[in-house]
């Protein structure tokens, strides 16, 4: 019995035994393999790192070197393998900020930055930078307020708020605080440059002359600031000596481009007609002996100078010989121009002597060459010359057009907002409305100053084509890009009692039972629109208050016509009748039309 016991005990103990050998195994099993996990992640993330670094330099490489695309491609691999890296994220943030279609994502790179545990104070500037740059302004006047006092007081923060608050539609606040912004920086050549550029706009003398003394001292400076230094004082006039001066700095400055040089050279030539000659003949014997190819900056400067002769004799054949008939067929009507091989192995050449043989009005051999193949522009090129040949021509308006659409159509796939203007702006040369107005309507960018300018000219055009319902939308638009602009405040309330459209806040911001508004130095404009919303409440007396002594010379013509009408509807009928007489109808839109047809019946 006792021996069974033991036998018992001993079975159990080495069973005891296995067991605890079996846990141990199990325990060193998965340390070892927790180690080889944690090996294996810790490679890992140091070979995508590695790679993430590699692949950054590469950008960096290639971005300085100006191959934007392919950087950007290479900078937003090396982030996806090392998400978390605050030095990567910085880099594509920085990079993303100077590329303006891609302002979103640099506010969201700088937004994750911020919010991440190496965020700097400096990082919170860009955010706002970046946030202003997308018309985000309640988000970077918040950004702005939580930086400390010392921070918000510095050169570049005072820049970003000075543009928010241009946003914001504070103009007069705005510059104030940019030149302060910009006078904090004596020492900065950039920002004494630009500081110049404003002051060249101001009222006083003194300080006009004070902006020109700075730029010329820049423009002997050397270097980049000196070419936009000299644009800067091309666009005033130069005097003789200063002009001699311009040309010693162009012939000694290394840091001046050609293509600035040639703007600089365009506008002394603008300025002095009589120089020209000598510029020409001077450029030429700077290009003499160069093959055409290497010379094309030099064709297009020429075309833009109106010197056609000298591109056509420069980069024409010589035809007598190919132009002979056969003994049994007269030859055909010979071009008057045959380009060399080269024009049609250079887009800026070919460029060139189209442009020439457009001063030369010479629309048959123009019409000829775009027919060629192979030609060294894109489709989108040739069909906008394709449209003015078309003109010259005399084709039809739908022949125009035609080609007008193939060029938009390229614009718009290719979401080329400079594209687009360009289509607009050959649609407007063209007198081709609808289409400007299509290229004009398909622009979107995100960079504010440019939007609103398209806007701008966009609302301009639908005002002259009587287009009031797109014309209020127009004038919406520019409001949500830039509130507070009290030109456009003012018209789209105007065009809204105009067309009924969402009238009600109008009428009730505008009610007739207001008595306690002062009516004495309002605004002819304003009082007009006080008139037309009572007219539109139906209480003449009301309206009859508002216009009772107002000054119609400072309306514009439509609101002239509106103003007479209001007159008759008021009792006035020959004060209505002297003012509307003297407007032509189609100088308004279709809804003012009826206010002044009412005056004249």
């Amino acid at each position: 019995m006792a021996s069974e016991e033991k036998n018992i005990v001993g079975s159990k103990s080495r069973r005891s035994a296995r067991w605890g050998e079996k846990v141990m195994a199990g325990i060193l099993l998965a340390g070892v393999l927790l180690v080889i996990v944690v090996t294996a992640r810790w490679v890992s993330a140091w070979w995508s790192m590695g790679r993430a670094r590699s692949y950054q330099a590469d950008a960096t490489r290639l971005l300085d070197s100006g191959e934007i695309n392919q950087g950007m491609a290479l900078l937003v691999q090396a982030w996806q393998l090392a998400p978390q890296d605050p030095d990567i994220m910085r880099e594509l943030a920085r990079r993303s900020d100077k590329i303006p279609e891609r302002a979103a994502d640099a506010a969201n790179f700088w937004h994750k930055i911020v919010n991440g545990p190496s965020a700097t104070v400096d990082d919170s500037v860009s955010l706002a930078a970046a946030l202003v740059k997308t018309t985000k302004a309640a988000a970077a006047r918040h950004v702005l307020e939580t930086l400390p006092v010392e921070v918000r007081q510095q050169p570049r923060t005072l820049e970003i708020e000075a543009d928010l608050l241009m946003i914001e539609g504070r103009e007069q606040e705005s510059e104030k605080l940019l030149r302060i912004a910009l006078e904090r920086s004596p020492n900065d050549p950039d920002a004494r440059f630009r500081l110049a550029k404003m002051k060249q706009t101001s009222a006083f003398d003194e300080i006009r002359e004070e902006a020109r003394h700075t730029l010329w001292e820049l423009s002997r400076g050397g270097g980049k600031l000196a070419s936009k230094a000299l644009l800067a004082l091309s666009t005033q006039p130069f005097s003789g000596s200063e002009i001699l001066d311009v040309r010693a700095i162009l012939s000694s400055s290394s840091g001046i481009n050609n293509t600035d040089r040639l703007a600089i050279l365009s506008a002394c030539a603008r300025q002095q007609p009589a120089l020209a000659d000598e510029l020409v003949l001077e450029e030429a014997q700077r290009v003499a002996g160069k093959n055409p190819e290497d010379c094309a900056e030099y064709y297009t400067w020429l075309a833009k100078m109106g010197r056609a002769e000298i591109i056509l004799n420069d980069l024409s054949e010589n035809k007598a010989a190919k132009t002979a008939g056969s003994a049994t067929a007269p030859a055909p009507a010979p071009l008057a121009f045959e380009p060399k091989a080269v024009v049609f192995e250079s887009r800026d050449l070919f460029l060139a002597y189209g442009e020439a043989l457009i001063m030369k009005r010479d629309w048959s051999t123009f019409s000829s060459l775009l027919t060629r193949p192979s030609l060294p522009i894109e489709n989108k090129d040739a069909a906008l010359m394709k449209a003015l040949c078309a003109q010259g021509l005399g084709e039809s308006v739908e022949v125009i057009d035609g080609h007008l659409a193939v060029a938009l159509t390229f614009a718009r796939t290719a979401k080329d907002a400079f594209e687009l203007i360009r289509v607009a702006d050959q649609a407007g040369q063209l007198n081709r409305p609808q289409m400007e107005l299509q290229a004009l309507m398909s622009f979107s960018s995100p960079n504010l100053i440019m939007r609103l300018g398209v806007l701008q000219r966009t609302y301009r055009l639908q005002k002259a084509m009587g287009l009031t319902d797109d014309l209020l939308t127009t004038a919406d638009s520019i409001l949500e890009a830039q509130p507070g602009m009290v030109p456009y405040v003012d018209e789209a309330t105007y065009l809204r009692l105009l067309t009924g459209r969402d009238i009600e806040p109008v009428l009730n911001r505008f009610s007739p039972e207001q008595k306690d508004v002062p009516i004495e130095g309002t605004l002819s404009s304003q009082r007009l629109i006080w008139a037309l919303s009572a007219y539109q409440c139906g209480s003449l007396d009301a309206a009859r208050r508002w216009l009772d002594g107002m000054d119609a010379s400072g309306l514009a013509v439509g609101q002239r016509a509106v103003f007479a009408g209001l007159l008759k509807a008021t009792g006035r009928a020959a004060d209505a009748f002297r003012i509307a007489e003297k407007i032509f109808p189609s100088a308004v839109l279709p809804e003012e039309k009826w206010f002044l047809q009412q005056a004249l019946n």
